[in-house]
């Protein structure tokens, strides 16, 4: 009876990589998606931690009034040292080519959001239950 979810519906469940792409595509081509992603996001609500970093790098350009542009992030990975990994700027380029519409960017950044607490929710009620 108390047999856990299969791997694959739990995972299904607690992550949304394709929500995380288009939050981090209209911020690299929306001022408005990036103050709305930026004043309801952190990194932590990222499961992906390529994602969560490429997060941390757009915002931190948005921070200091550079417009986030796939080649901004990419200079401000290589100056911090932090897009060392080919699959890191391969990430990037696939996000700023194909998810480039940010109609809707409330919906993304509550698909995120709305993750990120079950993903919280999830630990919780793991922690509890090993008590």
């Amino acid at each position: 009876m108390n047999q856990p979810f299969p791997q694959s519906y739990s995972e299904e469940v607690l992550y949304d990589l394709e929500s995380e792409r288009r939050v981090i595509s209209s911020m690299l081509h929306s001022e408005e998606a990036c103050v709305e992603a930026y004043h309801v996001l952190k990194a932590a609500d990222f499961y992906s931690p390529r994602h969560a970093t490429i997060f941390e790098l757009t915002c931190s350009l948005f921070e200091r009034d550079i417009r986030p542009t796939y080649v901004e992030l990419l200079k401000e990975g290589h100056t911090l040292g932090v897009l060392t990994n080919p699959r890191d700027i391969e990430e990037i380029k696939f996000i700023a080519e194909h998810y480039i519409d940010d109609e809707n960017i409330r919906y993304w950044i509550k698909r995120v959001k709305d993750k990120s607490k079950l993903r919280k929710f999830e630990a919780f009620c793991g922690a509890a239950y090993r008590y």
